[in-house]
């Protein structure tokens, strides 16, 4: 069979490991049908999770929280304008649920916006992110991230997901991530043989809030007037939280089912709009690594990334603000020669 996409985090998970997460989400129903979540005044754990439209997946996803051996948890729903039954469903699963509390925009304000609301809104102590149509795949997720995260004193704590992309399901976030002293992050890795960029998605992450909180203050205002920032909304958050991070860790063990079709076709406007959001964020990349010759790499390796995109390459919005970040890296003297994006373009 052909496999469209490559990338060098993914591989295929063990047959057992992957039989128990099937096993789980096949089962994916409500355990304890008749026991009440109730609500913490100080829980440990805050799960945000992003609402547009997704009246159908909704249940599944918060019925593997409900059935978390841990219970010192909140669930915060940002409900970005949702037009169909969704607060309806969540209302009812409330009932059980007492410890969701839903913040709804009047307008479609975003993935990046409405991840904010979840955690300037957020009480515990740690957070994780889950998307309205994956799951989490063991009842121990919350207890394990969490002991794991206290005994080592963690800011953040990466674990795997098992990603479906409709033809296989593979083990997502197999990089190890470390402090990288060149350009002080470890969201990128620096190989002999170049630069990767290990997860970037937030769902990949249990992370202390307190950090969130304080690093979500540095994204500048024009691009959180960006609504367009929807695809790589997580990109911005965990560049300024693996800068900032003291004490990181990561395991491999799979503890998120991710339902994102990754083969899937895109139509021409969402092209365009994952292509401009792609530039916001070399765009943002530029700006906060600006000091540094360094850390220029990231954007080097970032802005190459769009340009090598054939998708990208054919919108004249794309190319413009390309050749204008070539530039800037030019004139500026991050790059020895000039940095002729032409020859791409």
């Amino acid at each position: 069979e052909e496999i469209l996409y490559q990338y060098n985090s993914l591989s295929e998970i063990d047959s057992n490991e992957l039989n128990e997460i099937k096993n789980f989400i096949n089962n994916n129903k409500l355990l304890n049908p008749d026991e009440t979540f109730k609500k913490y005044e100080n829980p440990k754990i805050s799960i945000i999770l992003y609402m547009h439209n997704t009246e159908q997946y909704i249940e599944k996803s918060l019925y593997s929280i409900y059935n978390q051996n841990f219970r010192e948890i909140e669930i915060i729903i940002i409900d970005d304008f949702s037009d169909d039954k969704s607060q309806k469903k969540i209302k009812e699963i409330m009932q059980k649920l007492q410890s969701i509390s839903i913040y709804r925009n009047e307008i479609n304000k975003g993935l990046l916006n409405s991840k904010i609301t979840g955690i300037l809104n957020a009480r515990g102590k740690y957070t994780l992110f889950l998307n309205p149509n994956d799951f989490f795949t063991k009842k121990e997720a919350f207890s394990l991230l969490y002991e794991e995260a206290e005994k080592n004193n963690l800011d953040i704590l990466g674990f795997s997901s098992a990603i479906d992309d409709g033809k296989y399901i593979y083990h997502y976030n197999e990089i190890p991530f470390m402090k990288q002293p060149e350009i002080g992050t470890i969201m990128y890795n620096i190989t002999k043989e170049g630069i990767n960029r290990t997860s970037d998605v937030l769902f990949n992450y249990f992370i202390k809030i307190k950090l969130l909180k304080q690093n979500i203050m540095q994204i500048d205002e024009k691009y959180l007037n960006q609504t367009i920032i929807d695809y790589n909304s997580d990109f911005f958050i965990l560049y300024l939280l693996s800068k900032n991070a003291s004490n990181f860790k990561q395991i491999k063990n799979v503890l998120y089912y991710s339902s994102n079709n990754w083969h899937k076709k895109w139509d021409e406007s969402e092209l365009k709009t994952r292509c401009l959001n792609y530039i916001y964020y070399i765009d943002f990349l530029f700006n906060k690594t600006k000091d540094n010759n360094e850390e220029k790499k990231i954007v080097i390796y970032e802005l190459e990334n769009l340009i090598l995109n054939t998708k990208c390459r054919k919108y004249e919005s794309t190319r413009d603000e390309a050749v204008k970040i070539s530039k800037q890296l030019t004139e500026k003297k991050y790059v020895e020669n000039k940095y002729k994006l032409e020859l791409y373009l």
